[in-house]
């Protein structure tokens, strides 16, 4: 009956000193510490609550305020035994940066349609040099495209291709990240036709009221 126990301790133990030697290892400026870093609380939780009809990961990645966490996944399991610099990244509350990223959250809804999105904040202290920071976003309605058309040459291009590329139609939110991403797709067909000074111009008109957009592509 004592032999899973001998096998806990003596597993703790081998870790322990993995641990320790990768400390061992590290180069010693890891371990420093800049002084506003020293000054400002860590992020051990950051949440993004309402997301549910944008990428989250996408979100997350857009904003400069991050969690502290393990820097490798190889690392997870001795992470909860030592909160080393060498296998922690430990993130820090920039206040200022943490303003910015509302800005940077309701640009990035409104690129992809969303125009009324709001944000709410909150920062609570979990230890006195550790805080949970948490952004509510209410996503709002989108704005929808009303019709979209595409001008063109029916000499250069043919229809069937550019229905291919209208990756946006009719009824879809007016995400402007991939209506640019058409619009590339059109100008590049042409460069490969031999149209090197081809151009695709965008214009859009947006009813807020009736949260409707109109879009006309037109190739030149």
């Amino acid at each position: 009956m004592s032999r899973p126990v001998h096998h806990r301790v003596r597993a703790r133990a081998v870790a322990r000193l993995l641990v320790a030697a990768v400390l061992a290892l590290a180069p010693t400026h890891l371990f420093a510490q800049r002084d506003d870093q020293r000054e400002a609380p860590e992020v051990r939780d950051l949440r993004l609550n309402g997301v549910r009809l944008v990428s989250k990961r996408d979100l997350e990645r857009s904003i400069a305020t991050t969690e502290s966490g393990c820097k490798s996944l190889l690392w997870v399991p001795f992470c909860g035994l030592s909160r080393s610099p060498t296998l922690w990244d430990r993130k820090y509350l920039n206040r200022d940066e943490f303003k910015r990223d509302v800005l940077r959250i309701l640009v990035f809804y409104w690129k992809r349609g969303y125009r009324e999105a709001q944000v709410d904040t909150s920062v609570t202290r979990i230890r006195d040099d550790q805080v949970r920071v948490v952004f509510d976003i209410k996503e709002g309605p989108p704005t929808i495209i009303a019709s979209l058309r595409v001008e063109y040459d029916s000499t250069l291009l043919d229809e069937r291709r550019v229905k291919k590329m209208s990756i946006l139609r009719a009824g879809d939110p007016l995400n402007l990240v991939v209506l640019d991403t058409m619009r590339l797709m059109l100008q590049l067909r042409m460069w490969d036709q031999g149209h090197a000074d081809a151009q695709v111009d965008t214009s859009i008109t947006v009813d807020p009221v009736a949260r409707r957009a109109n879009v006309v592509l037109r190739v030149d």
